[in-house]
């Protein structure tokens, strides 16, 4: 939880064409009180492999095991003209981004037709959150400027 309020600090002030960004957490209801979430993920308890395992590395892998609950969701809202960019050419973008942050990144483009936002999840360590976040609202910056909008 900590964590999680160190990353939305960073957020909080971040300017974005002379904008400021407020942040603030709003808790998963599905999340307990330790960070862990509830439900299965394909039928597994989250965070375990498909063996029931914790995911992560192995002993013959040389990488420490992963902690389940290692990471913290967020969800943007970003206006429907940017997400073509924040996707790029046959995905090319998202998935840099994803790569540099180390995060699951999933753009809802299917979500509510015809809204003018639409949202994106972030999966990751609180700084992996905030690289993610200023990549995208960097790539917005720059679609904003290229189209003058």
């Amino acid at each position: 939880m900590l964590c999680t309020i160190r990353a939305i600090q960073k957020l909080n002030g971040y300017l974005l064409e002379n904008n400021a960004l407020r942040v603030s957490y709003i808790p998963d209801e599905t999340s307990d009180m330790d960070g862990t979430q509830r439900g299965t993920e394909n039928g597994r308890r989250p965070g375990y492999g498909p063996r029931g395992g914790l995911r992560g590395g192995s002993p013959s892998s040389g990488m420490p095991p992963k902690p389940p609950h290692a990471d913290i969701p967020v969800r943007l809202l970003v206006p429907t003209q940017y997400v073509g960019a924040i996707i790029g050419k046959e995905g090319a973008t998202i998935r840099n981004i994803t790569k540099q942050t180390q995060s699951k990144i999933d753009v809802h483009r299917k979500e509510n037709a015809g809204a003018a936002e639409k949202p994106i999840s972030i999966h990751s360590t609180p700084e992996g959150c905030s690289a993610a976040c200023r990549m995208i609202l960097e790539i917005m910056h720059q679609e904003a400027k290229d189209t003058k909008t």
